[in-house]
């Protein structure tokens, strides 16, 4: 069974009509789960140093792009301060 045919077939069921139109996907997400971590919250080693863009900072599960003309500081409590250059 093909996306569109089980996603009308599911909409159907939950919402109790058909749709009159033609589906279209735009988008999708796989989201994969696993034993809950416990959050640990930690200041970077580089706790206040400024960083000048254009720059790119790896952090743990994303990253920070630091435009030309803008400036990145490290904060103790944790996080970025990210400011336009004087």
């Amino acid at each position: 069974m093909v996306l569109d045919t089980r996603f009308a077939a599911e909409h159907e069921k939950r919402m109790g009509f058909t749709l009159d139109r033609e589906i279209e996907v735009i988008g999708a997400r796989i989201a994969v789960s696993g034993a809950a971590r416990e959050p640990r919250l930690a200041a970077p080693h580089f706790a206040d140093e400024t960083r000048r863009g254009p720059d790119v900072i790896a952090l743990a599960d994303a990253t920070l792009f630091v435009p030309d003309g803008w400036s990145a500081r490290a904060l103790s409590i944790g996080g970025y301060l990210v400011e336009r250059n004087a």
